[in-house]
């Protein structure tokens, strides 16, 4: 597999611990590079990341986002040490990972914006992206048992979603993390994996 993004991204980021965590090798392709990028562009009509490209033994396959990405390698490997939710569970993991991912690409834009040198509060808009990452995280703290989103201590995609989320937040200075109690011991539980250590953001 070659995957392609950025170091820092959280998105990338999910990937890059699913295919650790199960033992699956994989060449990584740095956006960043102008090279990386016109390669990128020639697989993606999106130009977003993450995008995997594979080949090998089985048929020859381009996908982009991390949640089919993700899946994929499950149908090929197994899951390894994540957990899959019930049927009953399942309604709640999406729930969970659809307003993490909410609240992530709200805080890029407006890290976006901020580069470009925006006030952002002069936009009513840009207000309301950030007012979104703090409800999203204020419910996802609500939503805790422990190190789990269920009752039962479990990995999942829910879990992964979450720390690469609050991981992102306090790397690029988003969102005051260190106020939400339970979350910060959230992070401090799932970053004794040496996949989560090995693959944190650097600058």
């Amino acid at each position: 597999m070659k995957l392609y993004g950025t170091i820092t991204s959280p998105f990338v980021r999910r990937v890059r611990i699913v295919a650790l965590e199960l033992g699956q090798p994989f060449e990584f392709v740095s956006t960043a590079t102008p090279e990386g990028e016109a390669e990128l562009r020639s697989l993606s009509p999106l130009w977003k990341f993450p995008t995997a490209h594979f080949t090998g033994n089985g048929p020859e396959r381009v996908i982009w986002d991390s949640r089919t990405i993700v899946d994929y390698l499950f149908s090929l490997h197994g899951t390894g040490p994540f957990q899959l939710p019930s049927q009953e569970e399942s309604w709640h993991e999406r729930n969970v990972i659809q307003a993490l991912d909410g609240a992530l690409e709200a805080a890029i834009h407006l890290l976006y914006f901020d580069r470009e040198g925006m006030n952002l509060q002069s936009s009513a808009y840009l207000v309301k992206q950030s007012q979104r990452v703090g409800s999203v995280l204020t419910w996802a703290e609500s939503q805790l048992h422990g190190a789990s989103f269920f009752e039962k201590p479990r990995l999942g995609m829910a879990e992964l979603a979450l720390l690469t989320t609050l991981d992102f937040m306090v790397f690029r200075n988003r969102y005051p993390v260190a106020q939400h109690p339970k979350l910060v011991e959230f992070q401090k539980i799932l970053s004794e994996r040496p996949s989560i250590r090995q693959t944190y953001p650097v600058a």
